[in-house]
């Protein structure tokens, strides 16, 4: 009970710091390189999806790194998530643009059941918000080339990503950013995508 307290307290400032609160290390969003790797993933259905190509596709890209039985940053970086979803659901522009991603940390344990379990308790929707995991080797890779592996997941580091994967240009959240500020960038890609 004090636990799911704590987590409720944190949850709560991490979603509604004002604006500038959260300007240190990163939390504001700072351009980032990555390289894509389009290897096969799994989703909560045991559908096989390729990274890049079926699960990214053309869309702005929103993405978290989770692992199931994280108790610390993932329930609060999932929660930034679930506000960011809020207000894309709000907004057929942003629904129609974007695609939103969990990919797990811990391949070898997080299993697609498990990933729906975890999921179910943020009201996620199939088609809008892909929750993924795989093989070990593959979403090793593929974390590698996004720069959020862990070899000990339970210090790994709390990073949103949001980009297009078409031009592979990508901004990382790092710590815990208010949902506005991401909803701010991707209306920048949104913007971007539709100039070009």
């Amino acid at each position: 009970m004090k636990r799911k307290a704590i987590f409720a307290i944190c949850l709560g400032l991490a979603v509604s710091l004002p604006l500038g609160v959260a300007a240190e290390g990163g939390a504001l969003g700072e351009s980032t390189s990555i390289k894509l790797l389009d290897h096969v993933m799994v989703d909560t259905q045991r559908r096989s999806m390729k990274l890049v190509s079926e699960a990214m596709g053309n869309h702005i890209v929103v993405m978290n790194f989770v692992y199931t039985d994280c108790k610390t940053v993932c329930p609060v970086s999932t929660g930034i998530m679930r506000a960011v979803y809020k207000q894309i659901e709000d907004s057929q522009e942003l629904k129609d643009s974007v695609r939103m991603i969990s990919l797990t940390l811990n391949p070898a344990l997080d299993t697609p059941k498990k990933m729906r379990d975890f999921a179910e308790k943020y009201g996620f929707n199939e088609d809008n918000w892909l929750w993924l995991t795989g093989s070990s080797n593959a979403v090793n890779e593929a974390l590698l080339g996004l720069r959020a592996y862990s070899a000990d997941v339970t210090e790994h580091s709390s990073v949103i990503l949001v980009g297009n994967p078409t031009d592979n240009h990508w901004t990382s959240f790092y710590q815990f950013p208010n949902a506005d500020l991401i909803i701010n960038r991707i209306h920048d890609y949104v913007d971007q995508q539709k100039a070009s």
